[in-house]
């Protein structure tokens, strides 16, 4: 049976307010990279790859579970940062709310593998420059948590793009 998340619980916060991390939380909650995008790219390349029946649209339905689980905890830290969890993330005058305009909607299955392994690993990078620059070792824990699930994602993609080929 094919895992999509790591078998480590992920950390509990009791985070005080900062305008800085909250904006950061807020980004990886429904900015460009986000735990939003990546939800709505599962469950589109889900419905439109067979679904729960075919084992490409299965992994994808069961990553996006996993994507969900991510989305909420870096809402609710936002939350508990002192941001308001809406579907937005931190502009230069402001906020921009999420738009699902960008998301790559690939049908063929070998094109939405490929760019679900993109996708993940943007995201990696970009939670790993946020480990580093956040002194925090709630949110350090929490990233480096939740890299942990999308590090698996990456290795399930390659293997069934590999079996796709």
């Amino acid at each position: 049976m094919v895992e999509y998340h790591v078998d480590l619980p992920y950390p509990e916060l009791n985070l005080s307010r900062n305008a800085a991390w909250a904006g950061a939380m807020l980004d990886n909650f429904a900015g460009g990279i986000s735990e939003m995008s990546a939800v709505v790219a599962y469950i589109y390349r889900n419905l439109t790859q067979g679904g729960e029946e075919n084992e490409l649209g299965n992994a994808m339905l069961n990553i996006g579970k996993c994507e969900m689980e991510h989305l909420e905890r870096f809402g609710d830290a936002a939350r508990q940062l002192g941001a308001d969890p809406r579907c937005w993330a931190p502009q230069c005058a402001g906020f921009a709310y999420w738009s699902p305009c960008p998301l790559n909607y690939a049908k063929n299955p070998a094109d939405a593998v490929v760019a679900s392994i993109r996708e993940e690993r943007k995201t990696i990078e970009k939670y790993t420059g946020q480990l580093h620059a956040i002194p925090d070792k709630g949110l350090q824990m929490l990233l480096s948590r939740i890299i942990l699930d999308e590090e698996l994602h990456v290795r399930v993609l390659e293997d069934l793009l590999t079996r796709i080929k």
